[in-house]
């Protein structure tokens, strides 16, 4: 997400009649980020100083549509309560002016604002490796629940604040899918869909516009964990759905150029990166060598537990 779009007329009118709904404990304050499902603000209270939460609005439901965005999000974060890499959601509820809102907990920064900020400077590689771990686990108990993320990106995944500085969020699951029956089978994959996520960190498959699974949201981590190691990806970022999967096929054959401390990182790759729909990615293997790498990184000295500072800096 990011604060850089103009913001919607109708969601900035809302602002001024959720004030008045909210107005009994909690004020909205600052515009933290904006993005394609909707606007997050921060919740200030000066009663209230022992949580600090964050209010998301969008758009209710289009004629016709089974739900809105929000709501959709809505439904997803129920099912992820006991997933301490996911903001907790704390209601749900429609407003004035045709918006809903979610409250939910009010997170750090993103990878993608903080790797911004740093120049796009490479990550050093064992909290490149604590930042995996953490992620692996966030999708292995997201897809535990029948869902997956279909969007895995930096600016999808933030720190937390104050004692949660160093725990990694999941955040923006508007275009999360469930994929298993009641059973826990998973559902067959359609024959063509649409694209579904960023081109920049998009999956083969979803690029080839065929149905996602588990191991989509798992290559999509591999692509961001790869750019953040090495400060940039292979491809360009203005490029066509065609042009990105033949840069990805490209780099599955020939290999993404990796620093030498990086062979973690290739390991994780030789894993998910054959990956087909039905297959169940190996999450405690994949966990293992990201574990592996930062115990590796904290004897040579590094501080690899530490995210918040990631580049040398505050990044809350």
């Amino acid at each position: 997400m990011t604060t850089a779009q103009k913001v919607d007329p109708l969601l900035e009118r809302a602002i001024v009649s959720l004030n008045r709904i909210v107005a009994d404990t909690w004020r909205i304050g600052r515009l933290v980020s904006q993005g394609t499902f909707g606007i997050v603000y921060e919740l200030a209270s000066e009663t209230r100083t022992d949580r600090q939460l964050a209010i998301k609005v969008g758009k209710r439901r289009m004629e016709g549509a089974r739900c809105s965005d929000i709501e959709w999000e809505a439904y997803v974060l129920r099912y992820q309560e006991g997933n301490v890499h996911c903001p907790k959601m704390y209601g749900f509820q429609a407003g004035d002016k045709n918006v809903e809102y979610i409250i939910m907990d009010l997170l750090g920064q993103s990878l993608s604002m903080i790797h911004k900020r740093h120049g796009y400077a490479p990550l050093e590689t064992g909290k490149a490796a604590n930042i995996g771990n953490q992620c692996i686990e966030a999708l292995r108990s997201l897809h535990a629940t029948g869902f997956i993320h279909r969007d895995i990106k930096p600016g999808n995944v933030a720190l937390g604040l104050n004692d949660r500085s160093n725990v990694i969020h999941i955040i923006d699951f508007g275009l999360a899918r469930r994929i298993r029956y009641k059973d826990g089978s998973l559902f067959p994959p359609r024959s063509r869909v649409g694209f579904c996520g960023t081109l920049h960190y998009a999956s083969r498959r979803a690029l080839a516009n065929k149905d996602q699974s588990m191991a989509d949201d798992l290559e999509s981590l591999f692509y961001m964990l790869c750019e953040l190691v090495c400060g940039k990806l292979p491809w360009p970022k203005a490029i066509s759905q065609k042009e990105a999967l033949l840069y990805k096929q490209a780099s599955y054959c020939n290999g993404i150029v990796l620093p030498s401390g990086a062979r973690w990182l290739r390991s994780f790759g030789e894993h998910v990166l054959p990956l087909q729909y039905f297959d169940e990615p190996k999450y405690h293997l994949l966990q293992k060598v990201c574990v592996e790498k930062m115990q590796e990184e904290i004897l040579n000295g590094s501080d690899a537990l530490a995210l918040n500072p990631m580049f040398g800096s505050n990044d809350q």
